[in-house]
């Protein structure tokens, strides 16, 4: 979505951008939600291995959400 919103952002449809972004940030809360078990799952199946690679993905998305970065990537 930051891809697509920074486009909007070029061609100056500034509305567009903002709700791109907010709805990839809803498929990412969405998301977070339906896979509550994930890690669980993971880690039941013997894949610490990949229940930490998952670990890592999402508090580093929860992290740049919190930090309010931009589709260019800043803060």
């Amino acid at each position: 979505s930051r891809e697509v919103a920074g486009w909007c952002v070029e061609d100056g449809a500034l509305e567009e951008a903002v709700g791109t972004l907010e709805r990839g940030r809803a498929l990412a809360l969405h998301t977070e939600m339906a896979t509550v078990d994930v890690l669980s799952t993971l880690s039941r199946l013997g894949r610490a291995d990949l229940a930490e690679e998952w670990r890592g993905w999402r508090d580093s998305a929860r992290r740049r959400s919190e930090a309010g970065h931009r589709p260019d990537g800043t803060a």
